[in-house]
């Protein structure tokens, strides 16, 4: 059975994160209603203002029919709901708990975009039956202009989209079936024509947001499971060296006590490891010398040089455990003058499951250190 290829594999996880995958709003999360508000917030931020240009294009084009009455009315109500939905803004932007208040907010938001479509609504119920086909055009204009900004702000929010576009579209249609002649009338059907398309487009672009917030919700959940896997992985790891020190201390102080020291030599890469024990009874720092069969011989008495030599050798090539007696010289001052200490080094070899030797392993024993340990022999009986 062939393993499958890395970049096939990679190339099918992107596919799978790139097309539309309906399994991720099988379970909808609260969260991503509070999202959509707050996407709503960013796409309407930059815009907020915009529509009062059009609007002053409008009184200007129909400034024969708009009175003094309708202009301020109209401006105060579109005033009115934009600074609605500017202190709305600023509250959900200051609302620490928002994602639990999404409700909340969907609604206040829906009120203020129903507010300033209201103001648009109007204007159109006004001018809707004008017979003169430049103004008829430049209401097309308005109207069209109004609702895609209405599509690309408040899309991924389906209530206040709706809120806004119905207030600015339902005057408008209903006056034309009311005073309308033709040229109306075919304005109108172009108008239901746009408004389907801005609504299709509107449920398109809600269901593109959604599975996207639903994708960055799984997406940090997913971090925060690696990043909650890391740290327990790092605090078993320190666990774990922390205990291991303990018992390398432990095992130190054990060594100490019973005035042995041990070595490991692993023959694949040539290593040849001494516990900081074997370096004090050999008189030697691991900072100053390496642990080294070279090492060892230096410090062993002339005499008995060969012995520890041929020790290595035949271990490492008989594998039998092994043993050898020799001489180690004292630091000055220890024990008085300069004078030769006797240890023991032993021997074994550790096989793999081919009986093929890796590693070679053993202890050092000082066995004057050994003779010291030995209880006094007793005095024997006075004689009467």
């Amino acid at each position: 059975m062939s393993l499958p290829d890395s970049n096939t594999s990679h190339t099918a996880l992107v596919a799978r994160l790139a097309e539309d995958d309906d399994s991720l709003l099988e379970n909808p999360s609260p969260l991503i209603d509070a999202m959509l508000i707050e996407r709503l917030f960013q796409y309407s931020w930059p815009t907020r203002y915009l529509p009062y240009v059009v609007l002053f294009a409008g009184f200007a084009a129909f400034r024969q029919e708009v009175d003094w009455i309708e202009a301020v009315g109209i401006t105060l109500l579109y005033t009115l709901g934009t600074w609605w939905l500017d202190h709305q803004r600023y509250g959900f932007a200051e609302d620490t708990n928002r994602q639990q208040r999404w409700q909340y907010w969907a609604q206040r938001f829906t009120i203020g975009s129903s507010v300033t479509g209201a103001a648009w609504g109007i204007f159109f119920w006004l001018h809707a039956s004008t017979q003169d086909y430049a103004q008829q055009a430049v209401l097309c204009v308005m109207w069209s202009g109004l609702a895609l900004s209405n599509s690309n702000t408040r899309s991924p929010h389906l209530p206040a989209f709706y809120a806004f576009f119905l207030m600015l579209a339902l005057p408008l249609f209903a006056r034309v079936l009311i005073d309308g002649g033709t040229p109306q009338y075919v304005m109108g059907l172009f108008g239901i024509v746009l408004a389907i398309t801005f609504c299709i487009r509107a449920h398109s672009t809600h269901r593109q947001e959604r599975v996207s917030l639903a994708l960055r919700l799984r997406n940090a959940e997913l971090v925060a499971d690696i990043d909650r896997a890391r740290a327990e992985a790092t605090a078993a790891h320190v666990a774990a060296e922390q205990a291991l020190a303990a018992r390398a201390q432990s095992y130190a102080t054990a060594e100490r006590l019973a005035g042995f020291g041990s070595w490991e030599w692993t023959l694949e890469d040539d290593h040849l490891m001494w516990s900081d024990n074997m370096f004090r009874m050999l008189n030697l720092s691991p900072s100053a010398a390496p642990a080294a069969v070279d090492v060892l011989v230096d410090s062993t008495h002339f005499a008995d040089r060969q012995l520890v030599t041929q020790f290595f050798t035949t271990l490492r090539r008989d594998g039998r455990p092994a043993e050898v007696e020799f001489r180690v010289g004292d630091q000055e001052g220890q024990y008085g003058p300069r004078t030769w200490r006797k240890m023991r080094l032993m021997g074994i070899a550790r096989r793999d499951s081919t009986g093929r030797i890796v590693a070679l392993c053993g202890t050092l024993r000082d066995l004057r250190e050994d003779a010291s340990r030995q209880p006094p022999e007793k005095a024997p009986p006075a004689v009467s």
